[in-house]
C-alpha cells in the first residue's frame, strides 16, 4: 500500500472501515493519521464527497442512518446553567505557512503534522488535529442558527475513532445570503474599521478562500486558537454546552464528545459574508451544515474551559487499569476466562460427586456382605472365629480394591480437567498480552487486525 496514491489509501481505508468493524479501523488510522487526514473528511464510497443537498439526511455510509447518538443539535435548556466541570487545554501559537482546502463542502486546514497542543479529557490527552468551517452553523442555540461554525477537532492517540470537539458559533450584524447559483462573488479583503472585525478569525482571510472542491490557498498566519476559544473580556465566554455526539460527516462515527460555546464568536459582516461565500460555493449553493438530530434522552453538562500551560495527563502508558475490561481484546479474554473458570467448577463438582457415589456403593456392598455371612460355604475345619476372621478380611479387600479403583478415576479426570484448565488460562493470558500490545502499539497497515484477534480466539476454543 506503500506506493498507492494517497486519494486510493483514503478510499481503501474508508471501504475497510465500513465494512470490517473496529479491528480494521485500528489498521486503516494507522495509515490516515501518518498523512494527518481527518477521517470526517474521508470519501464517501469510491471517489464521491459528502453533499449537502438535502443537508445530509440522506447519508447512509457508516452510521450516519442511525439517529440514536447523532449530531448536530439544537440547545434549548441550560443556556445559563453555571459550569459543573472543567475543559483544560493548551494551544501553541501557529505562526507561518498554513494551507486552507476546500474539502468535503468545507473549508479546512490541516495542523496534525505538529503537535500543537490540545485538550485534556477523561484523564486522556486529545492532540489538535485540524480546523473545520461549516457555513451556515450545524448546531443551534435556542432555534437560532449562526451564519458559521468553526470546529476545533481532536483525535486520541490510542484510539482513532474517539474525537473531542470544540465548536464556536460565529455571528456578524449582517447575516449573509446565499450567492447565485453556479457564480462566485469576488473576495474582497475585510475592513479593520468595520463593527466587530476579529483579528484572530483574519488569519484564514489573509488570501481569497479556496471555492472549488479540492483547490486550497496559501495562508501565512499567526494564530492564537486560545483567543477563539475564550475572550477573557467578555463574561461567560469560557463556558461550552458538551455532549456526545457524532462526527456530521460520512461515516458519522458517533464516538465523538461535542463542546459547543454557549456564548457567540463576534466577526464582522465583510468576514463572515467572505467565508460563507467560498462554503456556498464549495458546495454548489447547498452550504454545508447537516440537519439536527434528536436527543434520545442525552445528557447536556456545562463545562469551563482553562488555559493551562501545560497537561499533566493521568493514567501512563495505556489505557487505565480497572474491573471493567478496556477493550474488546479484553472483553473477549474476560469472556473466555470466566468460561474456563466455569469449566474447573463443574469439572471439579463432577470428580467430587463421582468420589460421593463410589463412596455409598462401596459402603452398601460391605453392608450387604456383613449382612449375609451365612450364606459363605465355611471351609471344613474352620471355627466360627476363623469364619468371622476371614469374612473381615474378604470386606476389607473388596473396600479397598473400590476405594484404589476410585482414586485412579478420581485422579485421571482431575488429571484432564486441571489440563484443560490450565491451557485455557494460558490462552487467556496470551490473549490478553495480544489486546494489550494492541493497544500500546497499533499493527500497521499490512496486517488484518480482525484475522489477528480471530486467530487468537480461535487457538482458545480449540484448547
Amino acid at each position: 500500500s506503500n506506493g498507492m496514491p494517497a486519494q486510493c489509501r483514503r478510499r481503501v481505508c474508508h471501504r475497510r472501515l465500513l465494512s470490517a468493524g473496529t479491528g480494521l479501523l485500528l489498521a486503516c488510522a494507522h495509515i490516515i493519521v501518518g498523512e494527518a487526514v481527518d477521517a470526517e473528511i474521508a470519501p464517501v464510497g469510491v471517489g464521491a464527497w459528502p453533499t449537502y443537498g438535502r443537508d445530509g439526511v440522506d447519508w447512509r455510509g457508516g452510521v450516519c442512518g442511525s439517529r440514536e447518538r447523532q449530531s448536530p443539535v439544537n440547545f434549548e435548556r441550560l443556556l445559563k446553567y453555571p459550569p459543573q466541570d472543567y475543559l483544560d487545554y493548551h494551544y501553541e501559537p501557529i505562526r507561518g505557512p498554513l494551507e486552507f482546502k476546500a474539502a468535503g463542502g468545507m473549508l479546512v486546514a490541516d495542523v496534525g503534522q505538529v503537535l500543537r497542543g490540545g485538550v485534556e479529557f477523561g484523564r486522556e490527552f486529545y492532540p489538535l488535529q485540524a480546523i473545520h468551517f461549516h457555513g451556515p452553523a450545524e448546531h443551534l442555540i435556542a432555534g437560532k442558527r449562526n451564519p458559521l461554525e468553526m470546529q476545533l477537532m481532536h483525535r486520541s492517540f490510542k484510539d482513532p475513532q474517539k474525537t473531542v470537539i470544540v465548536s464556536m458559533l460565529i455571528w456578524s450584524k449582517a447575516t449573509p445570503l446565499p450567492p447565485p447559483m453556479n457564480s462566485t462573488p469576488a473576495f474582497a479583503m475585510p475592513s479593520v474599521n468595520e463593527y466587530g472585525f476579529n483579528p484572530h478569525l483574519q488569519n484564514f482571510l489573509k488570501a481569497p478562500p479556496p471555492t472549488t472542491e479540492g483547490a486550497s490557498s496559501s495562508l501565512t498566519v499567526d494564530l492564537d486558537l486560545s483567543k477563539l476559544v475564550e475572550d477573557p473580556a467578555v463574561p461567560d465566554s469560557g463556558s461550552y454546552f458538551s455532549y456526545a455526539g457524532s462526527l456530521t460527516t460520512p461515516p458519522c462515527i458517533d464516538h465523538a464528545s461535542w463542546f459547543v460555546r454557549r456564548r457567540i464568536v463576534l466577526a464582522s459582516s465583510q468576514q463572515v459574508k467572505a467565508l460563507s461565500d467560498a462554503l456556498y460555493a464549495v458546495s454548489k449553493g447547498a452550504g454545508s451544515n447537516r440537519d439536527i438530530a434528536p436527543w434520545n434522552r442525552r445528557i447536556v453538562r456545562i463545562y469551563k474551559v482553562r488555559n493551562r500551560p501545560y497537561l499533566t495527563v493521568g493514567g501512563g502508558q495505556g489505557l487505565p487499569w480497572g474491573p471493567n475490561p478496556r477493550t474488546d481484546g479484553e472483553m473477549e479474554a474476560h469472556k473466555l476466562a470466566k468460561m474456563a473458570r466455569d469449566k474447573a467448577e463443574n469439572a471439579a463438582y463432577y470428580v467430587e460427586d463421582f468420589a460421593r457415589r463410589l463412596g455409598d456403593a462401596d459402603r452398601a456392598f460391605a453392608h450387604a456382605l456383613r449382612g449375609s455371612p451365612a450364606a459363605a460355604s465355611p471351609q471344613p475345619g474352620q471355627s466360627p472365629e476363623d469364619r468371622q476372621v476371614a469374612y473381615q478380611q474378604a470386606v476389607r479387600a473388596v473396600r479397598e480394591a473400590i476405594q484404589g479403583a476410585t482414586r485412579q478415576v478420581k485422579g485421571a479426570v482431575d488429571a484432564v480437567y486441571r489440563a484443560q484448565a490450565q491451557g485455557l488460562y494460558g490462552a487467556v493470558a496470551q490473549l490478553h498480552q495480544q489486546a494489550a500490545d494492541l493497544v500500546n502499539n497499533p499493527p500497521n497497515a499490512s496486517q488484518n487486525v480482525s484475522a489477528y484477534m480471530s486467530s487468537a480466539a480461535a487457538s482458545l476454543g480449540a484448547r
